[in-house]
């Protein structure tokens, strides 16, 4: 094929004419100034024609059913059709269709690290489901001693740390201690030992072991 066409173009200039244009096969639409819709600039320049100044003057296609996106989120039936709208095309196939979620509360837990209210939002997201339920909390708090009471009635280090422990803070500072004087000593986290486990947790420390450290 290819022989021919350079015979039939060496043949063309031995005639004295114009030889015949060699266009790659891309479609990539163009609209040329005498109303018509060419695969190609190629195709067009080879016609003798110039581009149209208004591409939607080029409204002269055929109804195959090849589905393209636009840049505008629209579907449109083919590519020609989309370009005498002066629409640029995204990508081949219809465009994707939003997804509608209701709002059932059932947390999954996305491959981000972050919370989706259900699995239909996560597949919105386009983001793929490790687990369901919320995602595990990690807190990094600063090691910065100002003490706060929190809601359970247990002190805390900071106002972060009880966030991360999921209680709101109730008041600043201790949480006031009432504690009776039972002498039952148990161990806390810190290594001291406290009469007994209220006041371990008046002071906002875990109790590691009963008896005395």
């Amino acid at each position: 094929m290819r022989i021919l066409l350079v015979c039939s173009a060496v043949l063309a200039v031995a005639l004295g004419r114009s030889p015949p244009c060699l266009c790659p096969r891309i479609l990539d639409p163009v609209c040329g100034d005498d109303g018509f819709t060419y695969d190609n600039s190629c195709e067009m320049e080879c016609s003798g024609v110039q581009r149209a100044e208004n591409p939607a003057s080029c409204c002269n296609c055929n109804k195959n059913y090849n589905p393209v996106c636009g840049i505008n989120g629209r579907s449109y039936g083919n590519q020609c059709m989309a370009f005498c709208r002066g629409i640029r095309v995204l990508s081949e196939g219809e465009c994707p269709r939003p997804q509608v979620c209701t709002a059932d509360y059932m947390p999954v837990c996305g491959a981000d690290g972050v919370t989706y209210g259900n699995a239909c939002g996560a597949r919105a997201a386009n983001v793929e489901i490790v687990s369901e339920g919320e995602c595990p909390k990690s807190c990094a708090c600063p090691f910065i001693l100002k003490q706060v009471c929190g809601s359970d009635g247990k002190t805390y280090a900071n106002e972060c740390v009880a966030k991360c422990d999921g209680v709101e803070v109730a008041s600043e500072g201790k949480c006031p201690c009432k504690c009776t004087k039972e002498n039952a000593p148990v161990c806390g986290e810190d290594g001291v030992t406290y009469s007994n486990a209220c006041l371990a947790k008046c002071e906002g420390v875990e109790v590691t072991t009963e008896g005395e450290c």
